[in-house]
């Protein structure tokens, strides 16, 4: 009899989680096509795009599906009196919830390799993809949302109007290299290696017009400015000491970062086992001092951001539990057969722990708390708040 039940319930979670499953997707999925659009994605470009966006969203749908499910479910089994008449024949209620839980512990357990794997080999493919839109169309792709500003490795481009291969108004940031910054010995070279650069010198160049064109074979793009004036910036120097020149012509060759030659460098493309190791070896390096003393505020946010993308990973995975232990108790209360009730009172749940894991992120960025105690601590009050409804429930 039991294991009819638990099939029975088992069943009523499934469909649930898959219809709001489903419908969360598609809304997901209605507000992420926006941004390629708006960035002039052609239809082709799209099609490669989506594939990539759509499983980055499901470490944010999967815990508010199965919270949903939750409440649809035993809403539905408390509306109905299903749930008495079980206990009613001598079966605690306790064993109406089992099915809930251990599906949860199972998302949790797809989820943990999910959010330090798979997630960021799909943030990484995006990146690659809008890198080879802006190979095809350099111009006609504007990775900030519009077609007047254009990031490229380290260049940034600035462009008011643009005409065939002619642009108008155009402001290049060109990076330099300082041969002063360069360490000397080997234990500066790994600091520098693994820890924030400062800021250097770069080239602003400025024209009314300029002429590009491709070169495909050497994935690069050369700028012919007329007119053009360039000022050399100094960090941390007034601007009276700014070198500004001009010339009639001047031709800036900026590389264009295609899908083969895509480096990972932001937190959200590495995965778990990465950012865990880099976070070690910057943790090596200031207990051993081989740090210069500029870089050390620097290595130690850089340190913190990678230990918060770790926890903020790992609790998001583990919040499907945490909800699970909130969804069964309020559906139960709760008594609504509407899945329109269930699934207004999931969406009220899952913003407030959406906003005490933002919330968190913010501080453990900020170095107000630790990565560790600002990401878990959610999971924490809702899974303690969720355990004593539940609680409450069996002795009820």
């Amino acid at each position: 009899m039991v294991r009819i039940l638990h099939r029975y319930v088992l069943h009523e979670l499934a469909r649930s989680f898959l219809l709001a499953f489903f419908a969360l997707m598609i809304i997901m999925m209605l507000g992420g096509i926006y941004k390629p659009l708006s960035m002039g994605f052609s239809l082709s470009q799209l099609l490669r795009f989506m594939p990539y966006l759509l499983p980055y969203a499901l470490p944010w749908v999967i815990p508010a599906a199965l919270l949903t499910a939750t409440l649809m479910t035993y809403g539905r089994l408390s509306a109905d009196n299903e749930l008495m008449a079980t206990e009613a024949s001598g079966l605690p209620i306790r064993y109406m919830c089992y099915p809930a839980i251990v599906a949860s512990l199972a998302v949790v357990a797809c989820g943990l390799p999910m959010n330090s794997q798979f997630i960021p080999y799909c943030r990484t493919m995006q990146k690659r993809v809008i890198a080879d839109a802006i190979a095809e169309r350099p111009f006609a792709i504007g990775t900030l949302g519009s077609e007047e500003t254009i990031k490229m490795g380290d260049f940034r481009l600035f462009v008011a109007s643009i005409e065939d291969d002619v642009l108008h108004k155009v402001l290049v940031i060109a990076p330099m290299e300082d041969p002063a910054e360069e360490p000397e010995d080997s234990g500066k070279k790994r600091a520098a290696a693994t820890t924030p650069k400062p800021a250097r010198r770069v080239q602003v160049y400025r024209a009314d017009e300029a002429h590009y064109s491709v070169d495909k074979e050497k994935h690069v793009i050369r700028i012919a400015l007329k007119d053009a004036r360039y000022t050399i910036v100094t960090p941390n120097e007034s601007a009276s000491g700014w070198l500004d020149l001009k010339a009639e012509e001047q031709t800036i060759t900026i590389p264009i970062a295609t899908g083969s030659g895509h480096l990972r460098t932001a937190r959200s493309e590495l995965y778990s086992h990465e950012l865990e190791t880099e976070a070690a070896a910057l943790q090596e390096l200031l207990a051993s001092g081989t740090v210069p003393e500029r870089r050390v505020p620097d290595t130690i946010k850089r340190r913190c951001s990678l230990l918060t993308e770790i926890h903020r990973r790992e609790a998001l995975a583990f919040s499907s539990f945490v909800l699970c232990l909130l969804g069964v108790p309020l559906g139960i209360l709760i008594r609504r057969e509407s899945k329109l009730a269930s699934f207004s009172v999931a969406v009220l749940v899952f913003l407030a722990l959406y906003s005490l894991l933002v919330g968190g992120e913010a501080l453990a960025m900020q170095q107000v708390l630790s990565p560790r105690v600002a990401l878990w601590g959610p999971d924490i009050i809702m899974g303690t708040l969720g355990l004593g409804f539940l609680l409450h429930t069996f002795r009820r």
